[in-house]
This record gives C-alpha cells, sequence and structure tokens, in this order.
C-alpha cells in the first residue's frame, strides 16, 4: 500500500468512525481519559508447553471501578470465577453493586464484570493454575477489604467513623464441580467425592441418605496435611476422601463457593434427553444378537475387573499390619517352634492368596480389554449404529431444531445453556412429536403404547419439575422469599422422586441439587445472580478480542490493548466521552446550504 492509498484509508476510517484512528496512546489517554489497569505478564513451562499469563490486582480493578461509578448503593458483591476453554484459563470479576429502596425495601442490582487474568494454555489444572496467577490472586483476595466507606462523596477502603456510609463486601467464588473439586485438593475425584462433605458417591444414591461430616477449608488442609505424614492409611479409599492436596485457594469459606446453576442446568438437561432417548431406541430401534452377546460380556468382564481390584485392595488393607506383626514374631529368637510353623504356615497362606488376587486384576483387565473391542466393533455395524442420523436421533434432532435447539451444531452433540432451558420449557411439544414418531414406526420392537406414553409423560413431568427448581434457583440474592423457599424444595423432590423411579444414576449434579443447593439458597438469600454465567459471556468476549487483535504478537501488549479496551467498554464516563467527541465531529449542514435550501 503506497502513501497515497493509506491517506485515502486514514479519511476513509475517519469519516466512518468518527474519530482518528492513526492516533498516538497520549492522545487516546488525554481525549478520552482512559486510565486502566496494567496487567502483570510472566511466563511458565508446563512440561514442553510455554505458557504466558497477565494478571491484574483486584484491588485495582475495584479502585478504577469505584472513580468510574457515579450510583450510589447499599451493598457489593464481588464474584470471582477461572473458567477454561479456547486454549485460555481466565479470571473474571463481577461487581454486583445492590441498591435498596427505603420506601419498598426492594433490591435493585447492576453488575459489571472485568477480566483478571489470563493464562495461554491448553488444558488447566491445579499446577498451572498456582504457578500462574493463582497465587497472586489468592494473596489479594485475602487482603481485600471488608468494607467500603463513603466519605465526602468519595469511596475509600476501609472502615471509617467519619463517613456518611459504609458498604459491606462480601466475598463468592464461582465456577463448575470440575474447578471446586480442583481448588479444595480433590483434584480428579470430582465425580466420586462431595465438596462440601465427607460423602461418596455410593453413599448419596438412596433417598433419605445421612449427609455426612461438612468440610471447612482448614479441615481439608489439615486433613491432607495428616495424609502427607501418613497419619492416615493412603490404601483406605475411604479414610483418603479423594484428598490429594491441600486446597490452593484459602482466601474464601467453602460456604462460598456458590452452586454452579448453569452447569447444573446443562447436565441435567442432556441427562434428561439421552435418557428419553434411549427409552424410545429400545422400543423402535434393535440391535442385533451378536451386539447383545458383546454388550453383556463387556457388562461382565468390567463388573469382574472392579471386583477384582476391589478385592485386591480391601486384602491388602485388612492384612497389611497383620502380616507386619506376624514377621515381627517370626524374627523373634524366643518363639517357640510351635509357633514359629503356624506362623509361617499364615504368612505362606498370605503370600499364596495376594499372588492369586495380584494376577486375577490383569487377567480380569485382559479379558475386559477383548469384550471392549469386541462390543466397540459390533456398535460400529451399521445395522447396531444409533448416533446421529440412526431414525430416532435423526428424529429428535429435527424436533429440536424446530424448538430453536440445534443439538448437532453444539460441542460433542450436546445442548448446551439456552438449549437446555429451551427443552424444559418446551418439554410437552417435543415429547408429543416424539411420541407420535415412534407410535407410527414401522420398526416397533417392544414396549405398549401406553408404555411408550407413560415413558412420555414421565420425562415430560421430569423436565417441568426441573425448569420449576432451576426458576427458583435463579432467584436473585435479597429477593428470595418463603414462597420460593417452599415451592423451590418441591420441585425438587419431584425431580429426585422421577429420577429414582426412572432409574437414572444421582450423579455428583444430582447430589448438589438434592443436599447443597437449597441449603445455600436459604443462607445466603438468594444466589441467582452469583453464579458462573458472567464469566462464560466475558469469556466469550475475550476470545473474540484475542482474535481481532491476533495480528498482536507479544502477548504483554495484546493483554494491555484489552485492558483498555475494556475499561473503553464498560466505563460509563470513558463512554459519555466518546459519545461527545462524536457528536462534535459529526458534520452539519453548513450556513450556505441551509439558505440555499430555505430558497427553494
Amino acid at each position: 500500500m503506497n502513501k497515497s492509498q493509506m491517506k485515502q484509508l486514514r479519511s476513509c476510517l475517519k469519516s466512518e468512525l468518527g474519530s482518528s484512528v492513526f492516533c498516538t496512546e497520549y492522545k487516546v489517554n488525554q481525549v478520552l481519559g482512559l486510565e486502566h489497569v496494567e496487567p502483570t505478564t510472566g511466563t511458565y513451562k508446563y512440561g514442553k508447553e510455554n505458557i504466558d499469563w497477565s494478571y491484574k490486582p483486584v484491588k485495582d480493578v475495584l479502585e478504577l471501578w469505584l472513580k468510574s461509578s457515579e450510583k450510589q448503593y447499599d451493598h457489593l458483591d464481588i464474584v470471582v470465577t477461572i473458567d477454561h476453554g479456547k486454549g485460555h484459563s481466565r479470571i473474571t470479576c463481577n461487581f454486583i453493586s445492590r441498591t435498596r429502596n427505603p420506601e419498598n425495601g426492594e433490591w435493585q442490582e447492576e453488575e459489571n464484570a472485568y477480566t483478571i487474568g489470563n493464562a495461554r494454555c491448553r488444558k488447566d489444572n491445579a499446577n498451572i493454575v498456582m504457578n500462574t496467577f493463582g497465587t497472586l490472586l489468592n494473596d489479594d483476595l485475602k487482603t481485600l477489604p471488608s468494607i467500603i466507606s463513603i466519605v465526602e462523596g468519595q469511596a475509600e477502603f476501609g472502615a471509617n467513623a467519619a463517613a456518611q456510609k459504609n458498604i459491606p463486601i462480601n466475598l463468592f467464588m464461582a465456577g463448575d464441580i470440575l474447578f471446586y473439586n480442583m481448588v479444595i485438593g480433590k483434584e480428579g475425584m470430582s465425580g466420586w467425592w462431595c465438596s462440601f462433605r465427607k460423602l461418596f458417591k455410593n453413599d448419596w444414591q438412596d433417598l433419605g441418605h445421612e449427609r455426612g461430616e461438612p468440610w471447612t477449608i482448614a479441615t481439608l488442609a489439615e486433613h491432607a496435611e495428616r495424609i502427607a505424614n501418613q497419619q492416615i492409611n493412603t490404601k483406605d479409599i475411604r479414610a483418603v476422601c479423594g484428598a490429594r492436596g491441600k486446597p490452593v485457594f484459602d482466601a474464601l469459606p467453602l460456604r462460598h463457593f456458590i452452586t454452579p446453576i448453569l452447569h447444573l442446568t446443562i447436565g441435567k438437561g442432556n441427562n434428561v434427553l439421552d435418557n428419553y432417548v434411549a427409552k424410545l431406541q429400545a422400543a423402535a430401534e434393535g440391535y442385533t444378537d451378536d451386539y447383545y452377546a458383546a454388550e453383556r460380556a463387556e457388562v461382565q468382564t468390567t463388573a469382574a475387573h472392579l471386583y477384582a481390584k476391589e478385592q485386591l485392595a480391601q486384602f491388602t488393607m485388612v492384612m497389611s499390619e497383620y502380616e507386619k506383626d506376624l514377621k515381627r514374631q517370626q524374627k523373634r529368637n524366643t518363639l517357640s517352634d510351635a509357633d514359629r510353623v503356624i506362623v509361617e504356615s499364615e504368612l505362606a497362606d498370605i503370600v499364596a492368596e495376594r499372588n492369586r488376587l495380584q494376577d486375577a486384576v490383569p487377567a480380569t483387565k485382559h479379558n475386559h480389554a477383548q469384550a471392549k473391542k469386541m462390543f466397540a466393533a459390533e456398535k460400529k455395524k451399521p445395522e447396531n449404529g444409533k448416533d446421529f442420523g440412526q431414525p430416532i436421533n435423526a428424529k429428535m434432532d429435527e424436533v429440536l431444531k424446530k424448538n430453536g435447539i440445534d443439538r448437532a451444531a453444539m460441542f460433542g452433540g450436546t445442548i448446551e445453556g439456552n438449549g437446555a432451558r429451551k427443552l424444559m420449557e418446551n418439554a410437552d411439544a417435543i415429547i408429543n412429536e416424539m411420541e407420535e414418531h415412534v407410535l407410527e414406526a414401522p420398526t416397533r420392537f417392544s414396549g405398549t403404547d401406553d408404555e411408550i406414553r407413560h415413558v412420555g409423560k414421565t420425562h415430560g413431568s421430569l423436565l417441568h419439575s426441573l425448569d420449576g427448581y432451576f426458576s427458583c434457583l435463579r432467584t436473585k440474592r435479597f429477593h428470595l422469599t418463603l414462597e420460593i423457599v417452599e415451592k423451590g424444595k418441591q420441585f425438587r423432590d419431584q425431580v429426585l422422586a422421577h429420577e429414582r423411579y426412572l432409574g437414572m444414576s444421582v450423579t455428583r449434579k444430582g447430589h448438589l441439587m438434592e443436599d447443597h443447593s437449597l441449603e445455600q439458597q436459604e443462607e445466603l438469600d438468594g444466589i441467582g445472580d452469583l453464579g458462573e454465567d458472567f464469566g462464560e459471556r466475558n469469556h466469550q468476549d475475550q476470545a473474540k478480542a484475542d482474535k481481532r487483535l491476533g495480528c498482536v504478537r507479544n502477548f504483554a501488549t495484546r493483554e494491555t490493548i484489552k485492558s483498555k479496551e475494556e475499561v473503553q467498554t464498560k466505563d460509563k464516563k470513558v463512554q459519555a466521552k466518546i459519545t461527545e467527541i462524536k457528536l462534535k465531529r459529526m458534520k452539519g449542514h453548513s450556513k450556505g446550504t441551509l439558505a440555499c435550501q430555505s430558497t427553494k
């Protein structure tokens, strides 16, 4: 591009955008008042991957937001979330200012989400988080003040006796179940152990189960230390309770880890949909005899392999101390010949039994691998395929699309947040159309018409109950009433009853619904606007910004540009200044043109 073309391009951009694009950083700061927090950057080497990261102190971002906020408020909630996706792990902070109407006591909220940190990594785990921005974030949250004082119209951190108003600050953590288990020291155990209580997954399957002893950050740290000091038998699964290290975030109490409403909605919606499709497929899509035989063999070998591993673990745990005691007795010179024979016989039996159990593990593993391979081969055959494109799934995709849910376009064929909500709202229309399709299908293999209608009615009731439950759970903080609490409990009980009636396993998400979500909602007077939704939205916005700034190769420079753009987008004073500049630069009619038009 030559000089003339560049000049023409600049002129076009200036006329379209209303301001000069090619200007210095000084002019931008001076004209727009673009004050921003400069991010700290660094690089962490994880294996062969160099992870670039950036971080902005929460207190500095909060202080900048307070300067730009002209509205008076009575309460401030700060929600922090870390979300990973599309090759980035990002921290987002949501400042929720709440104002109470003195006349009717009603609360009004205003949310302002800001990016705090970013790590460019293919996956996230506790090591990556704590060696990039995690430690800085945890230290910042510990020193964050609990009160903001308003003195002569200016906001100050900390309590002040001369303040016209003291605004309390509450701090919360939002994220999915995987993230929670990662930061409390139970990484990889989200499907097996409860994050909030000492409860194994088998324990919460039954209705009316024991709640278990509650965890706190302090007791989790103490428990991890006892494991590290070998005061707890690491071969005893229930004694370990899924702990793999100390909590990496100890700045917040565990009860301020908010129930992930968005991920609960997605998980439960997909669970019900998959279960309903499986029931319809059993009625209208058959398998070959070889498929059923391979499936049965796969199930049996899986159970045999699990049983072999459990038997070996149980034997080792029970006999370990006994074997050590026998070996100590064997070394004694005072042991009689008769007793020595007994001890040696016992030790020989223990060794033989251990060898038998150890040999069973690889043998059952080999059998399971062979059965799994045969079952996979059977599933690939066209006559056994029930994936996308097969009759029932293809019809379900068509029906969902009619109701605004494009399942095929989503990752892995699962529905996402908006899709799950639409599924619950339009349950009757979706199920009725699928029922008619199956009832008229020429390939009916099992189930009477009444049984198929009953299955549809039960799943429809389950989706309606989920819709009511999540509607109650999304109640904003300080908007909760006793009526909403009671309705939420009724819907929750209906959901759990329907799931157990349909034979659906009570997953970790189901356990959260049953034992923790409504309890936390009552304790905090509502959690609907404290969830992880804002983090997901900000992650998408930041991904678009990264794509737009892809030509900026330097990571630190790009993060600085994004920090400035975020302030420009979200700061009301800056937006007002930009609007003012654009209005001043708008070309109006000249006096000569107006005079000519008036004479016509």
